[in-house]
């Protein structure tokens, strides 16, 4: 999965205080995996889905979506918490999941497929156009990743700011 964030929060708090924060805020299920495989989750009233490891001051969420409606642009967040001065430093890493992350590589391979037949077999004139429907395209894929990732950024604000 790539990474496309990291964010840093500083809480007044120990780390068991956070993690007994997320407990209230987030689902919690065994694994992940499932549900980055199917894009779906299970339906809870709670505003993250996710594994919590209290152990290693880890964990893993995704927002929960239904089967009726998938999130085509799903993220993850991975984070740390760590103790450091009395305070609580949390670590997250917002990372595409699997479905964008196949789809931006699929673009990508079309992109070149496109090109190279484009400068093979077409003129100047097909070529702009060809140009033009890539920077269409990659810009659709940056406003909607973008949308989601600032929708994702304040529910972490929400949960993480004091």
């Amino acid at each position: 999965m790539i990474n496309i964030r990291r964010i840093e929060y500083r809480l007044n708090e120990n780390p068991e205080q956070t993690f007994t924060r997320l407990k209230w805020a987030v689902e919690q299920v065994d694994t992940l995996l499932t549900s980055l495989l199917t894009n779906s989750t299970l339906d809870t009233n709670r505003p993250w889905v996710g594994v919590l490891c209290k152990e290693r001051l880890s964990f893993s969420l995704i927002e929960p979506k239904s089967m009726i409606s998938p999130n085509p642009l799903q993220l993850v967040v991975k984070g740390e918490a760590s103790n450091e001065n009395k305070n609580t430093i949390v670590r997250l890493r917002i990372q595409l999941g699997p479905y964008p992350t196949i789809f931006l590589g699929l673009t990508f391979i079309l992109i070149i497929a496109l090109f190279t037949s484009t400068l093979v077999n077409l003129g100047i004139k097909e070529m702009l156009g060809a140009t033009f429907t890539v920077l269409i395209l990659f810009t659709l894929i940056a406003v909607l990743t973008n949308r989601a990732l600032l929708k994702t950024e304040t529910k972490l604000d929400q949960l993480f700011d004091e």
